[in-house]
């Protein structure tokens, strides 16, 4: 089922944006009827036919309607299915920002991925003294290291890969001297940019996703959980988890900032019609520190084997 919400609109004499302030992408913006909005919280996702608004949380499409265009004589069964075929302009546009996904744009580019196999000795410690098990992690992740020289000297390469191809990679540094400790592939040089995709991906099978800050929170909670390499959601980022999973768990830091931005996340997740929401609290302050145990405890209960 799908809502031609801007022909409605239209049709009705309703105010609608596409884009703006609080409109979110591949949405229809509305000054929201259920709530005392003033400011176009509210908005129609056309390809799944559902209304959501920033401050009042859902509503049904058919309440919605009903407190739009108040009249006893309207057949809410005809009128939803009269405009439940997707036919204006507009409409295209706004389903391009929902479909657009990243892509091998160029087949033939190549990735120069800096460090050796095996791990060194440093980066081995480094990765073990942190309750990991450096030998099953470069295996499973493809791990390598560098040594003293070049642009990522010092550090634990972790390649990103995606549809069994590393596109891009984050490099970490094992001597906690370095001014950053994360070091991210160059935009131009990647394959496809890290930021619009999420580590982990290949190894999340199951319809649930428990998303993380950052590639150590993965190396903890494994597979069916994927980071977005820092706190903060790009554009590709959501439309990637809207297209591959129909429940999101999102486990971000207790900082405000970050639960800020997760909640962000949360509502531009529901608004296409993904059931998101934050994973449950953890006790230790992130997840890269829970201990074993723990972590396969907490995946059990949020049923993610």
């Amino acid at each position: 089922m799908k809502f031609d919400a801007v022909r409605f609109c239209r049709d009705y004499n309703i105010p609608f944006y596409l884009e703006g302030k609080n409109v979110q992408d591949g949405m229809v913006g509305i000054r929201c009827p259920m709530c005392d909005d003033h400011s176009n919280h509210g908005g129609f996702n056309p390809s799944k036919a559902y209304y959501t608004c920033w401050r009042c949380g859902y509503t049904p499409i058919r309440k919605v309607i009903r407190a739009l265009i108040p009249s006893n004589t309207i057949d809410m069964t005809v009128l939803q299915a009269e405009y439940s075929m997707i036919l204006s302009p507009e409409l295209m546009w706004l389903n391009s920002l929902h479909d657009k996904g990243s892509t091998f744009a160029d087949p033939n580019k190549t990735l120069d991925v800096p460090g050796d196999k095996p791990l060194n000795t440093k980066a081995v410690d480094y990765i073990n003294n942190r309750d990991f098990d450096a030998n099953y992690l470069q295996h499973k992740y493809d791990l390598r290291s560098t040594g003293r020289i070049g642009r990522y000297k010092f550090r634990i390469i972790m390649p990103v890969i995606y549809e069994n191809r590393i596109v891009s990679f984050q490099g970490r540094d094992y001597t906690e001297r370095a001014e950053l400790r994360y070091k991210d592939c160059e935009k131009d040089k990647a394959i496809i940019y890290h930021k619009e995709l999420l580590y982990n991906l290949d190894n999340c099978k199951l319809d649930h996703v428990l998303v993380t800050e950052g590639v150590t929170d993965v190396w903890r909670l494994g597979d069916n959980c994927a980071c977005t390499f820092g706190t903060g959601f790009t554009r590709e980022q959501i439309n990637l988890l809207t297209r591959r999973f129909k429940h999101v768990s999102i486990l971000y830091d207790s900082e405000p900032t970050a639960r800020k931005k997760a909640e962000s996340a949360i509502i531009k997740l529901l608004g296409f019609g993904v059931d998101a929401d934050f994973a449950p609290e953890i006790n230790v302050e992130d997840p890269a520190k829970m201990s074993k145990r723990d972590a396969l405890l907490y995946k059990r209960d949020l049923r993610l084997y």
